[in-house]
């Protein structure tokens, strides 16, 4: 690709996650490393969120793929892997959170053009679809599942302080 088709048609570097419930995509600058899945505490009522994990000293909400793209209760799956995610669009604690999944993920550059508004999806917490090797694949809507981990967080917060 030369430089002039490089700057008007931007490539995304992305992990591809094949999954049960279908497969997604996660840029790869949100991530900041990925880990073995092991979930020390459930959470309850939460539309996304399985429980939490421990990384670095830190304890992480992890949230189910599954249920971001089923849409059904999160469960703890028969997930392999979880992706400690960097927060991008939220400034509150916790500044990392995880996202479960089923298998180990690989690389894969995509064209910005494969994300278009065309390709929106209405479910909370994705963003988009598009097409990889024949199958649909989901873009996660992380300002969405941010948000969601900061008003599980404050919520939790608030109960403690009751």
């Amino acid at each position: 690709m030369d430089t002039h088709e490089e700057q008007t048609n931007p490539r995304i570097d992305t992990l591809f996650c094949r999954q049960q419930a279908g497969h997604l995509i996660v840029p790869q600058l949100a991530i900041a490393e990925i880990i073995d899945m092991t979930v020390t505490q459930d959470f309850e009522n939460s539309p996304c969120v399985i429980g939490t994990t421990h990384w670095r000293n830190a304890s992480l909400i992890v949230c189910s793929s599954t249920a971001l793209l089923t849409g059904s209760k999160p469960i703890k799956p028969s997930a392999q892997k979880i992706l400690v995610m960097h927060k991008l669009y939220t400034k509150e604690t916790p500044k990392f959170y995880g996202i479960a999944i089923d298998n180990a993920p690989k690389m894969q550059r995509f064209s910005a053009d494969a994300f278009s508004e065309d390709n929106q999806d209405t479910r909370d917490g994705i963003l988009c679809q598009t097409q990889v090797e024949g199958e649909t694949a989901f873009i996660l809507d992380l300002n969405f599942i941010e948000n969601a981990i900061t008003a599980l967080v404050a919520d939790d917060s608030n109960a403690n302080t009751t």
